[in-house]
């Protein structure tokens, strides 16, 4: 079955329109359309930035999705981009943070990117207050509902793992009629328990129960600690942050991550549609292990920008063994 897509280059804005029958096609007569020659090629990624390598992941992709060809030696805007646009927003406009930005946009350094930020950052007042009377400056912007730093904290929770929800919704959507009236049970199971569980409201609520369930993801302070990499054990870089502590701080969690250690939309999605187009007699999809992928912390951890990993998070896959129970 051919899939319409849409291509372009790194650089380029203009997108052509291309007709294909799997992603070898893709990638074949993508290059030529785009004039760019094997030695050059480096990959096929989403606007996302996530690289498709499997041909099972690129046929699950809606039609006319977009593709960003990229050469060797090219680079998307890094996180770290990212990073340094959230940072330029909450910068005073003077002749010193001037020459900050010039100095990092001109720099690849890590080490010299970081000693300029804690140089920039230590200049910032501090206010670890709760409440929107004792520290108003925190709440600029934000709707008045907001009495406290942690109900601003517990609705950025929630609005996360409800876009995890959105995904899903979304991809299924996209699938053939009989596949998409399949997941229609399972999805409807996932929201019921998402909101009884408040959509765990809780993982950045420093006034949480540490105990949970699930317990925050900080300390009493509102002290986050980045998890490091999906593969490693902790954070190299030791990254910290406490985005209750002033309003630059808080802007700039915006760009910390939960990122799935199974990637969702590469394996858990697929593999749940696997699971329910495949089910034989007697057996039933185990709603609580997909659910535990997709929305828990079992499967996801909190990570600063430069730790996450958008590439393929290799030998990462779902357990087959776990994807029915009998009834």
């Amino acid at each position: 079955m051919k899939k319409a897509c849409k291509i372009r280059t790194l650089s380029g804005s203009t997108k052509k329109g291309i007709v294909v029958k799997d992603l070898r096609d893709l990638v074949k007569r993508g290059s030529q359309i785009l004039q760019i020659c094997d030695a050059d090629f480096k990959g096929v990624y989403e606007e996302d930035q996530t690289e498709v390598v499997d041909n099972e992941y690129f046929q699950q992709l809606p039609s006319n999705t977009v593709f960003v060809f990229l050469e060797e030696e090219e680079e998307f805007p890094g996180d770290f981009s990212l990073f340094l646009k959230t940072l330029e927003g909450v910068m005073q406009e003077d002749e010193s943070a001037k020459e900050i930005r010039s100095f990092l946009r001109s720099t690849a350094d890590l080490g010299d990117m970081y000693n300029v930020i804690a140089s920039v950052s230590a200049s910032w007042n501090t206010n670890n207050e709760e409440t929107r009377e004792k520290d108003p400056d925190w709440f600029q912007g934000l709707d008045q509902r907001f009495k406290t730093k942690s109900a601003v904290m517990r609705d950025r929770a929630k609005n996360r793992i409800r876009g995890y929800l959105d995904t899903a919704k979304t991809y299924f959507k996209n699938q053939d009629k009989t596949t998409a009236k399949l997941a229609t049970e399972i999805l409807k199971q996932f929201e019921d328990e998402l909101r009884y569980n408040e959509y765990f409201c809780s993982l950045f609520d420093r006034s949480a129960p540490t105990k949970g369930p699930p317990p925050p993801l900080c300390n009493k302070e509102g002290w986050f600690g980045c998890q490091g990499v999906y593969n490693e054990a902790t954070c190299q870089f030791f990254h910290t942050l406490n985005p209750y502590s002033s309003r630059q701080y808080f802007i700039i969690f915006s760009t910390w991550n939960l990122d799935h250690i199974i990637e969702k939309s590469r394996q858990v999605l697929p593999d749940l549609q696997t699971a329910l187009t495949s089910k034989k007699k007697g057996q039933v999809v185990n709603t609580d292990y997909f659910f535990r992928l997709l929305f828990t912390t079992q499967n996801f951890k909190l990570v600063h920008i430069v730790c996450h990993d958008k590439g393929v998070h290799t030998g990462k896959k779902t357990d087959k063994r776990q994807w029915y129970i009998r009834k």
